[in-house]
């Protein structure tokens, strides 16, 4: 069993040589791009798309079952029109998954979307990208995002498919660190299930980032887990959290890449 592979336009045909298998985690980018651009993104991007013809496929032919499917994850899956289609297929394949059904995204095209046909097709989790809850502050920090889209469509989502766990997901950097109490108590009164705290990884070898920005956001040392000490102080027992440092993530990614690509895995 792969622990966890990580499916895009760029490994798409490396990973349909491959036997079938069965998957503890499998994150599916149909399309290789995003509406925005986050000061810390560090992922290249591209106009190339996976054939819903050649996911179906794959998903017939490489494999077997799979415990949590996520599409998006890298990238940004509501600008995908097919993205209904493409939840649905996946629902009817071998790919349907026996845990965690989820759906990764940054939230501003969420209502171009029929969520009854993601509830339908069994989604059970929304995970949805917010490092504020103040407007200039997401902005700054995701590439012109608008936070204000973004809770109306979590507002509408809520209403609309209330059997579908949320859960609000962060990059904390050094500008939005203090704004950890404030996500927390919206994902509470929003009724998120989850609030993940992810510690922005900065790697100095990245090649789609400006260098000079991002290590302006990087974190001070200690002051991650003060956050956390600060966020469980006031929150603890009214939703569930994750705090993820940079250690834990650069482990995660590395193992991540040696499943998916066959650079890294040979």
């Amino acid at each position: 069993m792969s622990q966890h592979v990580h499916l895009r336009t760029a490994n798409f045909h490396y990973l349909r040589s491959l036997p079938p298998q069965h998957f503890q985690w499998l994150r599916v980018d149909a399309n290789d791009n995003c509406n925005l651009k986050c000061i810390y993104c560090r992922v290249p991007r591209s106009e190339n798309m996976i054939g819903k013809g050649e996911l179906e496929a794959y998903f017939a032919e490489n494999v077997l079952g799979v415990d949590n499917l996520q599409f998006g994850c890298g990238m940004e899956p509501t600008i995908d029109a097919r993205l209904a289609d493409l939840i649905e297929m996946a629902a009817s394949s071998n790919a349907n998954p026996g845990n965690r059904f989820a759906l990764q995204t940054n939230g501003l095209m969420l209502h171009q979307h029929d969520l009854e046909r993601f509830k339908q097709a069994g989604l059970n989790l929304l995970s949805v990208s917010m490092d504020s809850t103040h407007s200039q502050t997401h902005r700054q920090l995701r590439g012109g995002s608008s936070v204000e889209k973004i809770i109306r469509n979590l507002r509408s989502f809520r209403s609309t498919c209330p059997e579908i766990s949320l859960q609000i997901l962060t990059v904390v950097t050094k500008l939005n660190i203090d704004d950890a109490e404030s996500l927390a108590e919206f994902a509470i009164e929003l009724g998120a299930k989850r609030m993940v705290y992810r510690e922005m990884v900065y790697l100095p070898e990245s090649q789609n980032i400006d260098h000079e920005q991002v290590r302006e956001l990087i974190v001070p040392p200690g002051a991650f887990l003060a956050m956390r000490d600060r966020v469980l102080q006031q929150h603890e027992g009214k939703i569930q959290f994750s705090f993820l440092g940079t250690e834990h993530l650069k482990d995660y990614g590395k193992k991540s890449r040696a499943n998916s690509y066959p650079q890294v895995s040979r």
